[in-house]
């Protein structure tokens, strides 16, 4: 007995399911009229029930049934989870079953495919049905994905510190805001203060929980972040560097003598870069309105400046000569936030 060389896919499905397939397989052909394929399979994804889909995308995983574009996948995925459909649980089908696939096979991954969007889809309609076990595998995999904007960076350090992955949500949170905090900001709809916020809300469980992750070393991403926020300055955008020397101070650690030394040394910076930031906009604001706003300023720049000074007078005598040769001008630092007159009042 010869067996077929070709396998009639289609016959081993039957009903909705068979037609949902062929809708899939058409919806990206060369020649396909795009509005009667997505009626089409509008259509299919209307009438085919959670099992049977589960089924389809089970078998499809599996290699048993004929080729579909995963791309066509997250489509439907998108369909389903329209307000008009409001088929939640098959748009979880759907994404999950592309983006599953697209992980073992990344050659079919297009240069333009969006997986982070499709991730953040799933992982809303999961955050809604309280699904956290399967939010952890899902933003886990998204990490492993490309990730096309920095602001989805940040909506997937959100979900993975929300399932315990703090490690890996802090990496991903500083990647995403490193080169434009406020732009960044500006995508998500949220002030930027409250993403700051957000960050060190991270950086704190950082601090206090274990992951899975490999952590990357702090004072690393600490030193690379202040070395970021000094080329803002010198491209003469402090805006910027005062968000990005914030998360500096968030990822810097106060475990060892050295690191109190370098975020002694970033808190200073940070207050001198606000200073700086003041005198520079008070020619173009009239000097009551200057003067309104100093006060805020002192007191923003007097909170990182006694950060310095309890940081550097928590490290031991006997430890400093250490600390000072790696930090050479922590010691000029400090001598000259304590002879600042306006710092009188907060030491």
């Amino acid at each position: 007995m010869q067996l077929p060389l070709k396998v009639d896919w289609h016959m081993q499905l039957r009903g909705p399911s068979a037609e949902l397939l062929s809708a899939l397989q058409q919806f990206s052909a060369p020649e396909a009229d795009r509005a009667r394929t997505a009626n089409n399979l509008w259509r299919c994804i209307r009438q085919i029930s959670l099992p049977e889909l589960q089924h389809l995308c089970h078998t499809w995983l599996a290699g048993e049934i004929g080729p579909i574009d995963p791309t066509n996948m997250l489509v439907a995925g998108d369909f389903a989870d329209t307000e008009t459909l409001g088929l939640q649980q098959h748009a979880v089908a759907f994404y999950d079953t592309a983006l599953e696939f697209m992980v073992r096979h990344p050659k079919s991954i297009a240069a333009d495919t969006d997986c982070a969007a499709a991730s953040l889809n799933l992982l809303g309609i999961l955050e809604d049905a309280e699904d956290h076990d399967r939010m952890r595998v899902v933003s886990l995999r998204a990490m492993r994905m490309p990730i096309l904007g920095d602001d989805q960076r940040v909506r997937l350090s959100y979900a993975l510190n929300q399932v315990g992955e703090a490690a890996h949500a802090n990496s991903l949170f500083v990647e995403g805001m490193r080169t434009d905090p406020a732009g960044t900001a500006k995508k998500l709809g949220v002030p930027l203060d409250e993403v700051l916020k957000l960050g060190r809300s991270i950086a704190a469980r950082t601090n206090t929980t274990k992951s899975t992750a490999k952590r990357p070393d702090p004072s690393s991403q600490a030193i690379g972040l202040y070395n970021l926020a000094i080329k803002h300055i010198e491209s003469g955008d402090r805006s910027q560097a005062a968000a990005v020397f914030d998360m500096a101070l968030n990822v810097a650690q106060e475990e060892t003598f050295e690191e109190r030394g370098l975020k002694a040394m970033i808190a200073y910076y940070a207050g001198v870069n606000l200073l700086r930031k003041a005198e520079e906009q008070m020619p173009r604001h009239s000097i009551a309105a200057f003067n309104a706003r100093e006060e805020a300023t002192k007191k923003a720049i007097g909170a990182l400046w006694t950060r310095s000074i309890r940081l550097y007078r928590s490290i031991p005598k006997q430890e400093l000569a250490r600390v000072n040769s790696e930090f050479p001008k922590l010691p000029e630092i400090i001598e000259k936030i304590v002879t600042e007159p306006f710092m009188a009042r907060y030491l």
